[in-house]
C-alpha cells in the first residue's frame, strides 16, 4: 500500500482514510484494527489514536493534523 498526495483536497497532504477516523465506539476498543488506527469515542466525543500494537493498543488523544509517527 502506498500513501500518496491527494490531489483533491491539496491542503491535506495524505489521503482522507489516514487522517480521519476509521469508526466510533463508545469508548476505547479493546483492540485496534492497525496501529495507527483513529477511532471516535463518542462517550468522550473525541478521537484516539492506537500508539501501541494491534493486540494492545494503547490509545491517546488524535488532534486532526498531528502526526503519529515522527520516525
Amino acid at each position: 500500500m502506498a500513501i500518496v498526495a491527494n490531489l483533491g483536497r491539496p491542503s491535506m497532504g495524505i489521503d482522507v482514510p489516514f487522517c480521519t477516523p476509521n469508526r466510533s465506539n463508545a469508548g476505547p476498543p479493546a483492540s485496534s484494527q492497525y496501529a495507527g488506527e483513529i477511532v471516535y469515542d463518542s462517550t468522550a466525543k473525541n478521537c484516539i489514536v492506537n500508539v501501541g500494537s494491534p493486540t494492545t493498543p494503547n490509545w491517546a488523544a488524535y488532534t486532526y493534523g498531528s502526526v503519529v509517527n515522527q520516525h
